[in-house]
């Protein structure tokens, strides 16, 4: 195989084997330098480490194949599950449909009724609430009755001892102070005549409140088998009965018919836990069922974003998602999560940074040398990881993770290119050409994939 030396190398005192392997490259003899013809066993050595290489490039391709297969395989199986997702949500729909028109019929069914054993509305809250207050006040005024009776009683008690002072006690006697009190009774005596009875005047109040248990307020329970339509039924009964049927027909179709068209809630409807058992029941079902379309609809989603994602020539990257693999530099543990992130892992127990967590495949062109000495440049696939943890006083993390076609997964070298901006080398048989890109490639550049 023909090579490029140098002119600087030749007859230069170095024996160049690397290249010329006869020695040819020294035929000057300088100093009396002799190069041996070493081509016999350069060239068995060569041939052995070509063996290597295309053995070694067969066993990547081999491993890439099946890696694509499998990729082939997880992608036939996510379509198959959207198809199935797909048939099970139409399923869903239609019985969901069929449950919203139960629920439906099972409210119209119960409209305007009272769930068995419940107190609903409004109206029955504020009987409740007039019969505690109604409570309280006949307890207060029975204790102010007592104590009235009582205030009574010494009031006549007093009256009776002044009534018998003024009839007992002897006008002669020249005291200023006893002719003062004597007066002072007639004086009260007369105005109570004036008033024309001793009685405080409650006492129709209080048998007005020992019927009031004959008052609805009293009996809340009579409420609760009222719809809250009764209280327009309560105000209108004051109208003529003319204008008061009027009324009531009136706002009960207009009410209808915002009900019947979901703009106002049926007010026996309104809480949930007074709602009929029948309607509680159909609305579960419902909501169980729009629950299981809504995961179905979500995982369809979620397999078709995943579907349309870019994961290399024959989605090969897709059969090595999560797997991961790592390197030791230093003080940390670097690793390589295909497809997820990367990270720096420390070795004494410090928390883990992420470098990066994976954005897209791309590519970058690199200058390699060839046998022959020559610099070519060459495109290699690479892993974006963007938007890792933010540096300190600097921009978030970031890896470039350049791949070189290999028979194993494998991290072999990491460096820093700039604050916070890392570069990752890697070996994968997803890396490698496939047997058609590969033998194109051959043919135009002459030499092996490795």
């Amino acid at each position: 195989m023909p090579l490029y030396l140098s002119f600087q190398r030749v007859n230069d005192g170095v024996c160049d084997y690397d290249i010329c392997c006869d020695g040819s490259d020294e035929w000057a003899h300088v100093g009396g330098l002799k190069c041996e013809d070493r081509c016999k066993e350069i060239g068995k050595q060569w041939k052995k480490t070509e063996e290597e290489k295309e053995k070694s490039y067969s066993a990547a391709l081999r491993k890439r194949k099946e890696l694509a297969a499998q990729a082939s395989k997880t992608e036939n199986e996510m379509q198959d599950r959207i198809l199935a997702l797909e048939k099970e949500a139409q399923d869903l729909e239609a019985s969901l449909a069929d449950l919203e028109a139960q629920l439906e019929t099972a409210r119209a069914r119960n409209r305007g009724k009272t769930a068995s054993g419940q107190k609903q509305g409004k109206a029955y809250e504020l009987a409740q609430l007039a019969k505690a207050r109604t409570d309280t006040l006949r307890t207060v005024l029975e204790e102010v009755h007592l104590q009235r009776d009582q205030v009574v009683n010494l009031l006549r008690e007093a009256e009776g001892i002044l009534s018998k002072f003024k009839e007992e006690y002897n006008p002669n006697f020249n005291d200023e102070g006893v002719k003062r009190a004597v007066r002072s009774w007639e004086d009260y005596v007369a105005r109570k005549g004036e008033h024309g009875s001793d009685s405080f005047g409650d006492d129709a109040l209080f048998d007005a409140l020992k019927h009031e248990h004959d008052e609805p307020f009293s009996n809340p329970e009579q409420w609760a088998e009222e719809a809250e339509p009764g209280l327009v039924h309560k105000l209108a009964s004051f109208l003529p009965a003319g204008i008061a049927n009027a009324i009531e027909d009136g706002l009960a179709s207009f009410r209808s018919a915002l009900v019947s068209n979901g703009l106002l809630a049926d007010s026996s409807l309104d809480d949930g836990s007074d709602e009929p058992q029948e309607v509680r029941d159909a609305k579960d079902k419902v909501n169980g069922a729009e629950v299981s379309l809504n995961l179905k609809k979500s995982e369809i989603q979620d397999l078709k974003r995943d579907l349309k994602e870019d994961f290399g020539v024959d989605s090969v990257f897709r059969a090595l998602k999560g797997e991961c693999v790592s390197q030791d530099s230093g003080e940390y543990t670097y690793e390589l999560c295909w497809m997820e992130q990367t990270k720096q892992k420390s070795r004494k127990g410090r928390a883990d940074t992420t470098m990066g967590r994976f954005e897209k495949i791309s590519s970058i062109v690199v200058d390699e040398p060839t046998p022959s000495g020559q610099i070519v440049q060459k495109t290699k696939v690479t892993l974006l990881y963007t938007n890792g943890q933010t540096c300190w006083n600097g921009p978030a993390r970031s890896t470039t993770v350049i791949l070189e076609c290999g028979e194993n997964n494998e991290l072999t070298k990491i460096t820093e290119d700039e604050k916070c901006v890392y570069s990752m080398f890697a070996t994968t048989p997803a890396a490698c050409e496939s047997p058609v890109a590969g033998k194109d490639s051959q043919e135009n550049s002459g030499k092996d994939e490795l």
